[in-house]
């Protein structure tokens, strides 16, 4: 069987395979097979399954080579530049164009830029880290937490603190909500979920923790925590990846849940009081009602 003319990205455009003997009836068909998924107008890739950030890009990408006058923008200039999304919403694809751009897959940004402000990444124009930051903030659909999240990402990646300050004075639409964010980010945050954690503990008016503190018994090094408050009570994300991340090495669900059973045993020795989170926590806001009772009982509000 002829093989689809895909690019080195992995996208195939249906000019380029009508061109070498490829009928739009047959890509349709394969579409239809479930051997072709199309990603945007007259554009595929091949249909397995990808991470939805994955499938942005290369809709990014299509984008631009269907226009190389535009310039990817926003959230999808976060996708570009992997800078943490909490909750992204990926339908289309957000660009900055000279003129009138007339297509259901691109969002098209009003924002005027400065040549600094655009650079090229893995071959797409793209504004830069700092200015996607602020762009991506002031429209994040999660809000302050969406802000968050953002700027503990830019601030984890060397960005300016006072460079994305200085872009924010301007009075755009979120960028109140941005400042207050981008004043609180912490670039030690590992990740989406610890910044939406850490959100909800701002906006519950919780005392700030520290974040990624170590800790030490007579053994040696014990555990880095994700949130802890005086070193006495410690709050720890439970994502599933934890789990995952260790089949690469050969390990099992199971050796991993008693590494981490060893390692909260250790903690509580020290005197550590512990409470664990999960995504569900995050979704029904439930953070704040579990860490506030620990807070007050350890006498730290």
């Amino acid at each position: 069987m002829r093989s689809f003319p895909f690019d080195e990205y992995g996208v195939l455009y249906r000019d380029r395979a009508v061109g070498v003997g490829w009928t739009s009836t047959q890509l349709a068909q394969a579409v239809q097979a479930g051997d072709l998924q199309r990603i945007c107008t007259a554009t595929y890739v091949a249909a397995t399954p990808r991470p939805p950030a994955e499938l942005h890009l290369l809709r990014a990408r299509a984008a631009l080579e269907r226009d190389p006058d535009l310039v990817v923008t926003h959230q999808s200039a976060a996708v570009v530049h992997h800078l943490p999304l909490l909750k992204p919403k990926l339908a289309l694809v957000d660009v900055v164009s000279a003129r009138r751009v007339r297509k259901r897959s691109l969002r098209l940004r009003t924002l005027a830029l400065v040549p600094e402000e655009i650079e090229v990444v893995d071959g797409l124009a793209v504004t830069s880290l700092a200015r996607t930051a602020v762009t991506a903030a002031c429209t994040s659909p999660m809000g302050f937490a969406g802000a968050l999240t953002i700027f503990d990402g830019a601030i984890s990646r060397g960005v300016s603190r006072e460079a994305m300050a200085t872009m924010l004075s301007a009075p755009v639409h979120g960028a109140a909500v941005a400042r207050r964010a981008l004043a609180l980010a912490d670039g030690d945050s590992a990740n989406p979920a610890e910044s939406w954690a850490r959100a909800q503990m701002i906006e519950g008016a919780l005392p700030l923790p520290r974040l990624q503190h170590e800790f030490y018994d007579a053994d040696g090094f014990v555990a880095r925590s994700d949130f802890d408050w005086d070193g006495v009570l410690v709050a720890e994300f439970d994502g599933y990846g934890k789990y995952e991340d260790y089949n690469i090495y050969g390990q099992t669900p199971i050796d991993v849940l008693k590494r981490e059973k060893r390692r909260q045993a250790r903690l509580e020795d020290l005197g550590v009081d512990i409470v664990r989170l999960e995504w569900a926590h995050l979704e029904n806001r439930r953070v704040v009602p579990r860490i506030k009772p620990r807070l007050q009982r350890l006498g730290l509000i």
